[in-house]
């Protein structure tokens, strides 16, 4: 009789994968709305996220958002998220490979923290998050 042997790797469906607790991923930025796209910078994760938290630290409102800036629909159809004031927060527990942060006005310097919480999935197995609520 053969014996089959099985073996679970991580991978973007691997429920496993997102039920352990992940490895920190701490990172920041100022940003000047002044700069193209309202200073718009990206944050890529070196993994899948299993969850993060962005935290306004600054002085101006944010946009958080999935797609940049330059898709008209990303603001025009409000597909962000808005961090108002200084020490707002918002918790993302979403499979993402990164997001965008962006100035809410045109002038003035912002700055934002991120907390990410990262899976053993490598970044290249991440689906691109497209669609109703991102992109449309």
């Amino acid at each position: 009789m053969s014996q089959t042997s099985f073996y679970l790797n991580n991978g973007i469906g691997n429920v496993g994968s997102y039920q352990i607790s992940g490895s920190p991923w701490l990172s920041g930025s100022n940003l000047t709305a002044s700069n193209a796209n309202g200073g718009e910078v990206y944050f890529s994760f070196p993994r899948v996220s299993r969850s993060f938290t962005i935290t306004n630290i600054g002085s101006i409102p944010l946009y958080i958002h999935f797609e940049s800036r330059n898709n008209p629909n990303t603001l025009g159809h409000f597909h962000y998220s808005l961090l108002s004031n200084n020490s707002d927060s918002w918790t993302y527990g979403i499979r993402s490979t990164g997001f965008y942060v962006s100035c809410q006005g045109s002038t003035g310097t912002g700055s934002v923290s991120c907390a990410v919480e990262l899976t053993g999935i490598d970044a290249r197995e991440m689906f691109p998050l497209s669609g109703s609520g991102i992109n449309d």
